[in-house]
């Protein structure tokens, strides 16, 4: 997409590039927000779905069939060699999938 509107900017008066420089990012702002959304910086409760392996249990609230299967998953260590090799995704639908809700 970027090299298609280069090209077509080479085109446009100042004006033109200006207005095209506003949309881009405007774009790429609304972009960021929604990315925020699903990413916030902060990350509090939900530390242990990032990195189930690194995270203090005692930091983790789950009911506790949840957390005892968190326990559980922490300790596999065939569980945390799969983890390094597949994003994030695909560890919690393909590889545990209960604890992904």
């Amino acid at each position: 997409m970027f090299p298609n509107a280069c090209h077509e900017a080479k085109e446009l008066d100042t004006a033109g590039k200006n207005a095209l420089n506003e949309t881009i990012r405007a774009h790429l702002s609304k972009l960021q927000d929604r990315f925020n959304d699903y990413f916030p910086e902060k990350h509090g409760d939900d530390d242990w779905v990032r990195d189930p392996f690194g995270v203090e249990m005692e930091s983790v609230t789950l009911p506790s069939n949840e957390e005892s299967q968190l326990v559980e998953l922490s300790c596999d260590r065939l569980l945390k060699k799969k983890f390094t090799e597949v994003t994030l995704p695909q560890f919690w639908n393909k590889k545990h999938p209960q604890l992904s809700h």
